[in-house]
């Protein structure tokens, strides 16, 4: 871009104004500060009266016809001069006011009285560079308050060719040097209430009712005055009356298709209303007239992800991060769009970003947890949930999710600590109680564990969970008496539940009635026709009570549909031995492979070889004398329904780890009814 340099060019130390928030309603982000520039109230010298409604509204009509100038981007937004500007006492304020918004080029202006009561107007063009401020243009005309309209007219042209602002084409530059209003009346109506919002008045504050009035009479004076117009409009959208505020923007755009921020606002407007194809086909306007505004297009993003159209948007927010490497909400959006899509490597990535962008955004960094437990990279999501957990030590899911992580490294000690900070945070949650039980189980701790138990006995809609549990954690300590107890008592409330059927069979084994617990065996496989484990236990049933061609079509399903279990492969094989040796007249007794040995199904203190730790749904084993309960790891149905996260709702489960002793590696979709945690 090229300036005009003036002859008296002076340069004045200013501070950059780093960390300066004005709290804009500007381009998100703006590009780079070369490209930028910023109107800044006027200073009426002498403070007379009647020239205070051109303090903001001069610069605000130039703001507006400006707008459509190519090749340079405006570091203001719709309000026109931004939120919390002053007048500059000098340049280096204005620098500073300017380096503020991410601008290169500020305009400002001086309003004065010649002796003769002419109105007289300077303006300026000052480059910021780094702390210095260098006047790169000057104008100055005067006349009397007629010719007021032409003064403006004539100055902003002139500053306009010199910063580079000239709008292309012969239409265009008709429009821009047409004035806004001949009538000074509305002028005056129009500066006064733009004055009134941005505050500019001694002890003026923005009085949104007085602004409308004022703009209303302006548009009744003149109803040719578009930027009036579309300043009510603004205003009114800001008062929440967004069908009012779309009915004076449709009228803006009729009579000056051009105007980009109206266009941009109607899509706001339609997007909020539900109306996403008209939403879109606004923001495609606007990118069109500003196709380097990076709030447009990443609205036009937005709405392209509402209506489905997600590759589309991918490439709108693609284009946002790289022309705005620091927009936020790109970089959130894109993160779940790259979810939809499948790319969870580049969804980690942007959240990685939005967590250096946003250091105290909570939500980025529990999101990217879920992103790394997605991706299986256990460690990485712990350090993201103990960093979140030491920000913000009363966030629920962060400790309930450490837990499920250092559970799954079998580091109980850590696991128990933050499922006792769930239960600290929110003792109305069922689901610490279940996982802290299920961690000191699986630790050795059963008193403990017992005590947790009792304690979850609280929720009186997951006793059946609670005593399944507890009956589970007997089984551990061979009390299958006790656990018996217990069983029964999770009947009642669970009947159709396998896994209850399965414990209760168990504890029967565990007292000698075998015929009972084949019933129970049976009624799990039932309920469960595809969990090997129910099927080896019948198997091995079978065996104890002499039934060995009935054991072993069990132990065969237990094969194929647990993809060779090893117990019942093990039993398979001691069936072949049984009868070939019988059949050459040896006697024998075998050593069945029961519900107590290894070689029947899992040991209750370790995992299933094989099985898979991204599986929530942990079940019990199929030993006699030792059982590791239900599915302590996941969450009862009523909280699973209303647990708030990506990672609550699935998407860490994946990377949830095996509870010991539990089939958590299923081949088979989760039943509907899932079992509460520990």
């Amino acid at each position: 871009m090229s300036l005009r340099s003036h002859p008296g060019a002076r340069p004045a130390a200013v501070a950059a104004g780093r960390g300066v928030a004005l709290g804009l309603v500007l381009l998100v982000a703006a590009t780079a500060a070369a490209d930028t520039f910023v109107l800044l109230p006027f200073r009426n010298a002498p403070g007379y009266k009647e020239l205070d409604h051109l303090v903001a509204g001069v610069p605000a009509l130039w703001a507006e016809k400006l707008e459509a100038s190519k090749g340079i981007t405006a570091a203001y937004g719709p309000r026109l001069l931004p939120d919390g500007a002053r007048v500059p006492t000098d340049d280096a304020d204005a620098g500073r006011q300017a380096a503020a918004v991410g601008a290169r080029w500020a305009i400002v202006g001086t309003l004065g009285r010649r002796p003769n009561w002419d109105t007289e107007l300077e303006v300026r063009v000052l480059e910021v560079a780094g702390e210095v401020v260098r006047e790169q243009h000057r104008g100055s005309a005067s006349g009397p308050k007629e010719k007021q309209l032409e003064i403006l007219d004539r100055l902003l042209g002139g500053a306009a060719a010199a910063a580079g602002l000239l709008p292309e084409g012969t239409v265009a530059l008709e429009r821009f040097h047409r004035p806004a209003t001949k009538d000074l009346y509305a002028l005056y109506l129009y500066g006064r209430a733009v004055g009134v919002y941005h505050g500019l008045g001694p002890g003026q504050r923005r009085d949104l009712e007085k602004v409308e009035s004022g703009l209303r009479k302006a548009v009744v004076v003149d109803p040719k005055f578009v930027e009036a117009q579309r300043f009510l409009a603004l205003v009114l959208e800001e008062q929440g009356d967004g069908r009012a505020a779309r009915g004076e923007y449709t009228a803006v755009v009729e009579r000056r298709p051009t105007s980009f921020w109206a266009h941009q606002a109607l899509a706001r407007l339609y997007r909020a209303e539900g109306q996403k194809a008209r939403a879109l086909d606004a923001a495609t306007r606007a990118l069109k007239l500003r196709p380097a505004d990076a709030a447009t297009r990443f609205l036009r993003g937005e709405v392209l992800w509402e209506l489905g159209r997600v590759d589309e948007s991918y490439a709108e927010l693609k284009q946002v991060a790289r022309e705005a490497p620091r927009h936020a909400g790109a970089r959130r959006l894109l993160a779940q769009v790259c979810s939809s899509r499948h790319a969870f490597e580049e969804q980690a990535q942007e959240l990685e970003v939005l967590r250096q962008l946003q250091p105290d955004d909570l939500q980025a960094r529990f999101d990217l947890g879920a992103a790394y437990l997605r991706l299986e990279r256990w460690d990485r999501a712990a350090g993201v949930y103990d960093e979140l957990c030491r920000k913000s030590p009363k966030h629920f899911m962060a400790h309930k999710l450490l837990g499920d992580l250092y559970r799954r490294k079998h580091d109980y000690l850590r696991a128990a600590v933050a499922y006792e900070q769930a239960m600290r945070i929110d003792p109305k949650d069922p689901r610490p109680y279940f996982l802290l039980a299920q961690t000191l189980a699986e630790g050795g701790n059963y008193d403990r564990a017992d005590k947790v138990l009792g304690e979850a006995q609280q929720f009186k809609q997951y006793l059946g969970e609670a005593y399944n549990n507890l009956g589970a954690i007997a089984i551990k300590r061979e009390d299958h008496a006790r656990a018996g107890a217990y069983l029964r008592r999770a009947l009642i409330r669970l009947p159709d539940r396998p896994r209850v059927r399965y414990n209760y069979g168990l504890a029967l084994a565990g007292t000698r009635q075998l015929d009972k617990a084949l019933e129970q065996f049976r009624l799990a496989i039932k309920l469960d026709p595809i969990e090997p484990e129910y099927h080896v236990a019948a198997g091995v049933t079978l065996l104890r009570l002499g039934r060995i061609d009935e054991a072993e079509q069990l132990f065969r399903h237990a094969v194929v549909v647990g993809d060779g279990h090893a117990g019942a492969a093990r039993n398979l094989a001691l069936i072949d031995e049984l009868r070939r040796r019988r059949a050459e007249d040896e006697v024998v007794t075998p050593n069945i492979a029961g519900p107590s040995d290894a070689g029947v199904a899992p040991d209750a203190a370790s995992p299933r070889a094989g099985a898979a730790p991204a599986r929530v749904a942990a079940r019990p084993t199929a030993t006699s004398q030792t059982a590791s309960g239900p599915a302590l790891e996941q969450e009862p149905r009523a909280v699973a329904k209303k647990a708030k996260g990506k990672a609550a709702k699935g998407k860490a489960a994946k990377g949830k780890p095996a509870a010991k002793g539990t089939v958590s590696g299923r081949r088979h979709p989760a039943p509907k009814r899932p079992t509460p945690p520990p």
